[in-house]
C-alpha cells in the first residue's frame, strides 16, 4: 500500500490502515508498503474489517491518521477523494496489518 505522509503508526509491528477501496486485497495478502515510492517493509493482512468511518472508534481512527480529532480525520479522508463521503453510510476498509 502506498503512503504520502510517514505515518507514525508505520514503525510499529501490528497497525491498522483505513481505505475507501479494497482493490482485490483480501486476508492474508502480503502487501508491499511504501512512503512517497520508496518500500519501507512488508506486511501482512491479518484482518479485515468493513464499517462506516463514523462506527470506527475514535482511539483506532486518531491512531490511524496521526490525527488530534475526528473532525480533522474526517478532513484528511476527504482530502484523498475529489467524491464526497458520507462518512455515517458508506463502508471503508480497515486493514490489520503485521510486519513480517
Amino acid at each position: 500500500m502506498r503512503y504520502t505522509h510517514d505515518y507514525s503508526k508505520l514503525k510499529l509491528h501490528n497497525y491498522t490502515t483505513i481505505r475507501r477501496y479494497r482493490k482485490n486485497r483480501k486476508l492474508l495478502d502480503v502487501e508491499t508498503e511504501t512512503l512517497n515510492g520508496k518500500v519501507l517493509h512488508l506486511a501482512e493482512i491479518v484482518g479485515i474489517k468493513i464499517m462506516p468511518l463514523a462506527k470506527v472508534s475514535d482511539i483506532l481512527l486518531l491512531a490511524d491518521t496521526d490525527c488530534k480529532t475526528r473532525k480533522e480525520a474526517y478532513e484528511l479522508f476527504q482530502s484523498f477523494y475529489k467524491k464526497p463521503i458520507d462518512f455515517e453510510k458508506e463502508n471503508f476498509f480497515v486493514f490489520y496489518m503485521e510486519k513480517l
